[in-house]
């Protein structure tokens, strides 16, 4: 089961004690902390009605919307609640979820004051959920929504479902306009005049109205084809999206050696429909070699072909440091003469080796810097 949380006005609620107490147990030093607390602390408000002036009214808690430090002080609050899921984690209170085996297990996602808590739907983890959540509000000031949670359980592939809190949010705005008494000649103008601001907006230029050289349906279309997130998955293997997909699609390769799988979901099929444009632009850059298989990976200085050519069984299997000598950084003649055809022996030797170089990387043909850029793949 799933749970977006909603939090009550969450960043008028942030109580100032919990926060300094959250800085400090983070290793904030004490000057840093009193200086945030005094910033916090030093705001007075005073409210003009009928030429009368009320205050002045001296707040307890909350962060000033608009001031830019504001989302980081929050992002050490919701960091207390974080600890406090993976306290529960800890005493198998509750059990979060994951896609496949080796997949890192996923018990919460947090941006900002948005949180998404996964967990097992049985009665008891539900129960330890909601005493989780008083326990975490009683103490940071938050008000928990309980009365009007979102939740997603077991609803496979019906996207229909899975996002039709999106179609009933659209509805209740749209339904608001309802009290405007409007004709149907005027609700049609209105949905007319939404639309053309929207197209307005994008195309307007400093000193003109600017002109529509697209049409909305070549705008909307996927940008290159999910390729930015195709390079994301193959050379950020260390964050949670990587870990997941790579658990879940190609747990004994690399995106690009990836295939479509079994049953597989709605985001995957558009990020893999990448995987060629991501292939004819990603190489591999040749550090120490231990992580780089010499088979199906693009590692030779070949545009049209960076893979090894040669079929040797020796070489199933083996990383390119076995091309090399024993505890030296330096190419093995000897070897690379027995087990390549002339082809790859004249490109392995053109690749060069340094000790200032040891960690095999990923990088871009078709960008000078070597980073994936959306200009490039769009000249792909």
């Amino acid at each position: 089961m799933a749970l977006k949380l909603d939090l009550s006005k969450a960043y008028d609620r942030v109580d100032w004690h919990f926060l300094r107490a959250m800085m400090s147990r983070m290793g904030f030093s004490d000057k840093w902390i009193r200086l945030i607390y005094g910033c916090l602390s030093s705001v007075t408000y005073h409210i003009v009605s009928s030429g009368h002036t009320v205050g002045p009214i001296i707040p307890s808690r909350g962060l000033r919307q608009g001031d830019p430090i504001s989302p980081y002080l929050f992002l050490i609050c919701a960091e207390g609640l974080s600890a406090l899921i993976q306290r529960y984690e800890e005493r198998k209170l509750i059990h979060g979820y994951k896609v496949a085996n080796g997949a890192p297990i996923v018990s919460h996602m947090l941006f900002a004051d948005d949180s998404f808590l996964y967990y097992r739907a049985t009665e008891r983890e539900v129960a330890n959920i909601q005493h989780m959540l008083e326990v975490f509000a009683n103490a940071s000031g938050q008000g928990v929504n309980f009365e009007n949670p979102l939740f997603f359980h077991s609803i496979g592939r019906n996207k229909t479902a899975a996002f039709s809190y999106v179609v009933d949010k659209v509805q209740k705005r749209i339904q608001t306009w309802d009290t405007k008494f409007l004709s149907r000649a005027g609700k049609e103008i209105l949905i007319k005049a939404v639309k053309s601001a929207m197209c307005g907006f994008w195309w307007k230029s400093n000193n003109s109205k600017g002109i529509h050289w697209l049409s909305w349906d070549k705008l909307a279309a996927h940008k290159f084809d999910g390729a930015k997130q195709g390079w994301m998955l193959l050379v950020c293997g260390d964050n949670l999206a990587s870990k997941i997909f790579k658990a879940r699609y190609f747990p004994n390769g690399t995106f690009l050696t990836a295939t479509l799988g079994s049953n597989p979901s709605y985001i995957w099929r558009s990020v893999l429909e990448s995987q060629t444009l991501v292939r004819a632009g990603a190489r591999r850059l040749v550090g120490d070699g231990s992580r780089i298989g010499i088979l199906h990976e693009p590692w030779l200085m070949d545009d049209s072909n960076p893979f090894i050519e040669t079929s040797n069984p020796s070489l199933h299997g083996r990383m390119v440091n076995s091309l090399m000598k024993v505890d030296k950084l330096e190419w093995d003649s000897e070897v690379i003469s027995n087990v390549l055809n002339d082809r790859d022996k004249e490109l392995v030797w053109r690749i060069p080796l340094s000790a200032a170089r040891l960690r095999d990387d990923w990088y871009w043909l078709k960008d000078s810097k070597g980073m994936f850029t959306v200009k490039s793949a769009y000249r792909i």
